[in-house]
């Protein structure tokens, strides 16, 4: 279960990482103005998708680049390469091993299987308690009324 999990998590990072490149580029072909909003738009969304390490890479990718933006198709793929490498690096390689020794805590729920790890403690003390007598409601009186509309028709 735990290994399908990361399989759909990376998955998912991937297709939206090449999502960005191949809208990117096909923007990029077509004039230089639309490959400059495609890569401020790149570097917003690659930003987000390798957030806490996107900035140190975002700052590695510009010093890259010969100008401060994306002006190129080759610039467009060179920072986008850049930005990727670091978000696998951070969520394929760092973050596993910081989680490493962590296990997700799981409900276990199947009725049949006893679990084998738990004590059983005994509520009762040896002294038998003795159970409070309570004035038991009935549901209804004679008069078919419930608990709540007796009190009402005494409060009128």
């Amino acid at each position: 279960m735990r290994r399908q999990i990361k399989l759909c998590l990376i998955t998912a990072w991937l297709t939206a990482a090449l999502i960005v490149l191949f809208m990117g580029t096909n923007l990029c072909v077509s004039t230089d103005e639309a490959c400059f909003a495609a890569g401020e738009t790149m570097f917003l969304f690659m930003l987000l998708l390798s957030f806490p390490a996107g900035i140190v890479f975002l700052l590695i990718s510009m010093s890259f680049l010969e100008s401060s933006s994306v002006h190129y198709p080759s610039d467009y793929i060179i920072a986008w390469f850049i930005m990727t490498g670091g978000g696998c690096l951070q969520w394929f390689i760092v973050v596993p091993r910081l989680l490493e020794g962590r296990q997700l805590t799981i409900l276990d729920l199947k009725r049949n299987v006893q679990p084998s790890n738990t004590i059983a403690v005994d509520v009762r003390s040896s002294a038998v308690r003795e159970r409070k007598l309570f004035r038991r409601i009935s549901a209804f009186d004679r008069q078919g009324r419930s608990p709540l509309e007796r009190i009402i028709s005494r409060q009128l």
